[in-house]
């Protein structure tokens, strides 16, 4: 698991930046590590997302599963669709988890984004139990309803 560590400022943010935890989707869509392939495949499909993260017993994420994941599996392996049904979710998901912290600032946010170049983090409790996502959809939709509002407000004259 990858812990972005980020230091204390994040902890005591100014309230007019949003914080992980407002900007996350709460409870996300996740999958057991123990899950065959075709289940996983048909559950991104039934949902409609292109990944989901996979967890482990306690809830913690260990993975990514993606529909590109799935693709690339059966791509190289000329066998796989006899063998689908019995290869799990753990065997070709990206064992890589980015995380951030409910209290992470928006701006840090975008900035592992950016930095790691992926398209969601989880955010974890402090148990590193999943409690959100959030997807850079997500932190566009963010950032648009903060201009939209922001071009509602009456115009400051500086006088």
């Amino acid at each position: 698991m990858k812990t972005l560590a980020h230091n204390s400022r994040d902890r005591h943010v100014n309230r007019m930046v949003k914080t992980a935890q407002e900007v996350m989707m709460a409870n996300p869509l996740s999958i057991s590590r123990s899950a065959a392939i075709s289940d996983a495949a048909k559950f991104l499909t039934a949902h409609r997302i292109s990944a989901a993260p996979v967890i482990d017993e306690a809830g913690r994420p260990v993975g990514v599963l993606s529909r590109t994941d799935i693709v690339r599996h059966t791509q190289c392996d000329s066998s796989a669709e006899s063998r689908r049904q019995h290869i799990t979710v753990g065997e070709i998901m990206t064992p890589v988890v980015y995380f951030v912290r409910p209290e992470t600032s928006l701006t840090t946010v975008i900035d592992d984004l950016l930095g790691c170049m992926v398209h969601r983090l989880f955010v974890v409790d402090d148990h590193g139990v999943l409690i959100g996502v959030i997807s850079t959809l997500d932190v566009l939709r963010s950032l648009h309803s903060d201009a939209t509002v922001g071009s509602r407000l009456p115009a400051k004259s500086v006088a």
